[in-house]
C-alpha cells in the first residue's frame, strides 16, 4: 500500500461505511485482528509519509515529545489530532493517560482538553460511535474491505476510550473544591449538548449532581438541564424520567427532592405530551 486509506484533509468519521446491522455475525474476530494490522500499516506509512517531508514543526514536535514541558507536550498531542486521530490515536491515549495523573491540575487541564479535541475534531455531530460488531458485514467486498474495517476498528477503539474519557470525569466530579466540580458540571453540559455519543451515561451523571452538597451547584444543574431542553427539546422524556429517578432513590436528601420537583413543575409540556402528563400526575403529583 502505497497511501493512507484515511485523507488527513477530512474528518475521519465522513470517510467511514457505516453500516449497522440488526443480526449478529459470527467471526467477526478475525475481522478485527485484520483490522488491526491494517491500521499497523496505517500509521507506520503515516510515519514515512512525514518523515519525508519534515518541516519545522516536526523537529519542534520531536524536540518536545524527548524533553519540552508537559504544556508544550500537551499542545503537540493536539496537533497532532487536529491533523488526524486515525494516524496519532497515540496522543489520544496520551492525553487520556493524564486525566490518571494525581496530579488534580494536570487531570483537570487533560480534560478539558480532551473536550475540545472531542467537540471540535473527534467525534460526529449527528450519529452515535458503532462497535466493530454492531457493523453489518455482509457488506464488506475485496476492492474496499481494507478501508471499510479499519474505519469499524477506528471507530469502536474512540468508543471504548471515550468511555474510559468520561470515567475520568465522574471521579474528579467527587473533588472536595466546588470550583472543581462546578468546571466539569459545565464541560459534562457541553458534551451532551454538542455530540450525541454517550449521551445516557452524560446525562445520569449531571443529573445526579443535582444531589449535590453544594446549594448553588445543585441549583446551576437546573438550570443547565434547562438550557440542555432549550436546544434540545426532543430529549424532555429521557431528562425527565432521569430526574424522576432521584425522587425514588433511597436515602435521597429533601434538597435533592426539592430541585427535582422544581425542575419536573417548570416542564413546558403540550398536547403531545397527555401521555406523560397523565405519567407524572398518576407517579409524583
Amino acid at each position: 500500500m502505497k497511501y493512507l486509506y484515511f485523507k488527513i484533509s477530512e474528518p475521519w468519521y465522513l470517510q467511514v461505511d457505516t453500516h449497522k446491522s440488526t443480526n449478529v455475525f459470527i467471526g467477526t474476530e478475525k475481522w478485527r485482528q485484520f483490522a488491526e494490522k491494517v491500521w499497523e500499516h496505517e500509521v507506520e506509512l503515516s510515519v514515512k509519509m512525514r518523515d519525508k517531508h519534515s518541516s519545522s514543526d516536526q523537529q519542534w514536535m520531536k524536540t518536545v515529545f524527548s524533553g519540552g514541558t508537559t504544556n508544550d507536550k500537551v499542545s503537540a498531542h493536539c496537533l497532532l489530532l487536529q491533523e488526524s486521530p486515525v494516524h496519532h490515536f497515540k496522543s489520544l491515549e496520551a492525553l487520556l493517560a493524564m486525566t490518571k495523573k494525581k496530579s488534580k491540575r494536570l487531570a483537570i487541564q487533560a480534560i478539558d482538553t480532551l473536550k475540545e479535541m472531542f467537540v471540535s475534531t473527534i467525534l460526529p455531530d449527528n450519529r452515535k460511535l458503532l462497535l466493530f460488531n454492531q457493523h453489518d458485514f455482509s457488506v464488506l467486498n475485496e476492492k474496499k474491505c481494507q478501508a471499510t474495517v479499519l474505519g469499524w476498528l477506528v471507530e469502536d477503539r474512540l468508543k471504548a476510550l471515550y468511555a474510559d474519557y468520561i470515567e475520568s470525569i465522574k471521579v474528579h466530579l467527587c473533588d472536595t473544591e466546588v470550583p472543581v466540580r462546578t468546571k466539569l458540571c459545565n464541560l459534562v453540559f457541553q458534551l451532551l449538548n454538542d455530540k450525541p455519543e454517550n449521551e445516557k451515561n452524560l446525562l445520569a451523571i449531571l443529573v445526579n449532581k443535582i444531589g449535590d452538597p453544594d446549594n448553588k451547584l445543585a441549583s446551576k444543574i437546573i438550570f443547565i438541564l434547562g438550557q440542555l431542553l432549550k436546544n434540545h427539546p426532543n430529549m424532555k422524556k429521557v431528562v425527565a424520567g432521569e430526574v424522576e429517578q432521584i425522587l425514588f432513590r433511597p436515602n435521597i436528601s429533601e434538597r435533592a427532592q426539592y430541585y427535582s420537583i422544581c425542575f419536573l413543575n417548570q416542564l413546558q409540556l403540550s398536547s403531545d405530551d397527555s401521555d406523560f402528563v397523565e405519567h407524572f400526575d398518576q407517579n409524583l403529583f
